[in-house]
């Protein structure tokens, strides 16, 4: 989104998590002073609209924060330790981030809360972006023999990519990825390794009434199932536009 976009006077904006790799929206937004709706889980930028409640009042982040993924990963592990449903062999934790501003989800939240449930994590493999030599990561991650893989990479391609990599490497550790994989083109891509993945979204569509509802009027009318994460998060901005103007 640019300046000239503006120029229609249009009432609202609603986006997905564009704005947290291009960081000037937010001032753009806050000096056009409409409601902007959108799904970036970028930490920094919640801690900005708190901060500022004056300037950025009318930014809303539709979704929870990034930091939201690693908390939920180490209460996942600890029900399945529970539930004796997985026996980990060590407790090593290793993380694959994109190096891009809005992925820091290794942060001193969540090495708190894995030290809590007497986890160790090892310093994060930073990827470049768009693309990264995956053979490469995979033989480093060989090496440490991590545990859990908490891939944090949101390239739904990339993701796959890894994952063909790590499956080839014979590799056994148990793999978290964050959204990439809620995207339909993921399994189209990643095939038969996709099995055994575990994975989050913060925007999800869930497999209730409504969320079950929502994907069959979504099919019927455009004539493809949504994916499990930015469709339902999209229609979900525009109700709540609607919802607070009828009201």
């Amino acid at each position: 989104m640019c300046s000239s976009d503006l120029d229609h006077e249009v009432d609202a904006v609603t986006t997905s998590y564009a704005s947290a790799e291009n960081t000037d929206v937010i001032d753009l937004v806050a000096d056009y002073g409409k409601p902007f709706l959108h799904t970036a889980t970028f930490a920094e930028q919640v801690k900005l609209t708190e901060d500022d409640p004056a300037r950025f009042g009318a930014v809303f982040q539709t979704c929870a924060s990034e930091t939201f993924y690693g908390v939920g990963l180490i209460r996942l592990l600890t029900e399945l330790e529970t539930a004796g449903v997985w026996r980990p062999r060590s407790r090593r934790i290793v993380s694959i981030e994109a190096a891009a501003a809005s992925t820091r989800v290794t942060n001193e939240h969540f090495l708190a809360t894995a030290e809590q449930a007497r986890w160790s994590v090892a310093d994060p493999i930073r990827v470049s972006m768009p693309s990264t030599d995956w053979t490469e990561v995979v033989a480093r991650l060989a090496a440490v023999e991590p545990e859990v893989v908490m891939v944090t990479h949101f390239l739904d391609q990339e993701v796959a990519t890894f994952q063909q990599a790590f499956v080839a490497a014979g590799l056994h550790s148990l793999v978290y990825c964050v959204y990439g994989p809620s995207i339909p083109r993921f399994q189209d891509l990643a095939g038969s390794t996709a099995d055994g993945i575990i994975w989050s979204t913060t925007t999800g569509t869930y497999d209730d009434v409504l969320g079950r509802r929502f994907r069959n009027q979504y099919t019927a009318r455009f004539g493809r199932v949504p994916g499990w994460s930015q469709a339902g998060a999209a229609y979900d901005q525009v109700q709540l536009l609607a919802a607070a103007w009828s009201a």
